[in-house]
């Protein structure tokens, strides 16, 4: 019994060192290809989360033009969030970069174009020391893009 035990054993392989060498090369492909890729869709997700931030406060700051009754001329006006969420058009919103709410700084620029086209270019400044963010265009809001968002 012993015996036939033992011819069973000797007839079971495991992994050869070069079957395991092949097995951790693949691996290192995959996570090379993998962890760029994933840095990048984090990147997108941010980008895309300060759009939809910027479009939210030029919708609000055309609010408070409107409600407001400002005169927007050729000279750009500038409006501190602070004063959108003081009026009630806006709640704080959170930084996707950092760690806490856009500071005080951040402030939307309302002109006047000279084909009459209102624009608005948001600035968003992040709480601790992550750059500047700006959000820029004449175009609707509706319309902006993440190529649109660029960093200081």
């Amino acid at each position: 019994m012993f015996k036939a035990l033992k011819e069973k054993l000797k007839d079971q392989r495991g992994l050869t060192l070069i079957e395991l060498l092949a097995v951790i090369v693949i691996l290192g492909i995959i996570a090379a290809i993998a962890i760029p890729s994933i840095g990048a869709i984090i990147n997108n997700s941010k980008a895309d989360a300060h759009l939809a931030n910027a479009q939210q406060i030029a919708n609000a700051a055309r609010l408070y033009v409107t409600t407001e009754k400002i005169e927007v001329t050729t000279t750009a006006k500038s409006i501190e969030i602070s004063t959108l969420v003081d009026k009630g058009l806006l709640e704080n919103i959170k930084d996707p970069s950092g760690s806490g709410n856009y500071n005080s700084a951040s402030a939307v620029a309302v002109k006047k174009e000279t084909g009459g086209d209102i624009s608005y270019k948001v600035t968003l400044k992040s709480s601790d020391a992550t750059p500047v963010v700006y959000l820029t265009g004449s175009k609707d809001t509706k319309s902006l893009v993440r190529d649109d968002v660029t960093n200081e």
